[in-house]
């Protein structure tokens, strides 16, 4: 499998995440089952530790000097490292790492959102998360993105009803 974010095109040509979202959306809501974000879970290794194409992980976005603070319910998480820019016609964050359902163990943490690029606000953007093992797709959610594209904010709903926000810098 390719390494790199693809774009997935729908009807009409029009891009609706990257191959690395959308893998991320199924691995976090199919390879664990239905956990709550409260559920215990073994802690994931460092980000570095794990290598693109090797035991089901696909990308690993470790290097930067992305910043993500992730509240879910009651939790507050950080993900260091990562990468925020322009691409295939999208604004896009991406900090862990990207691991299909083949992965075996503690899922590691991961942040991925796709916003439209010159949007000072956004609804309903692509936003995906997994922190201490639990991922979650953000479904419904708004936030803002700095016009310099360094920095920004979210707050959602994901699928199973929990109360997601945050921020990113890069």
């Amino acid at each position: 499998m390719a390494t790199t974010p693809t774009s997935i095109r729908g009807i009409n040509g029009r891009r609706l995440a990257t191959v690395a979202t959308a893998i991320m959306v199924v691995a976090s809501l199919g390879a664990v089952g239905a956990q709550s974000a409260g559920a215990a879970q073994k802690k994931a290794s460092g980000c570095t530790t794990y290598k693109a194409g090797s035991k089901g992980v696909i990308r690993a976005f470790c290097g930067g000097k992305v910043v993500i603070t992730l509240t879910t319910g009651t939790t507050t998480s950080t993900i260091k490292g990562g990468t925020c820019g322009v691409s295939g016609g999208y604004f896009t964050v991406n900090s862990g790492v990207v691991i299909d359902s083949t992965f075996k163990g503690a899922k590691p943490n991961y942040f991925g959102l796709d916003a439209p690029p010159k949007a000072a606000t956004f609804t309903n953007a692509v936003l995906t998360y997994t922190v201490n093992g639990v991922g979650g797709a953000v479904t419904q959610n708004s936030g803002t993105v700095a016009a310099n594209h360094k920095s920004g904010t979210f707050t959602g709903t994901e699928l199973t009803g929990t109360a997601v926000s945050g921020s990113f810098t890069c």
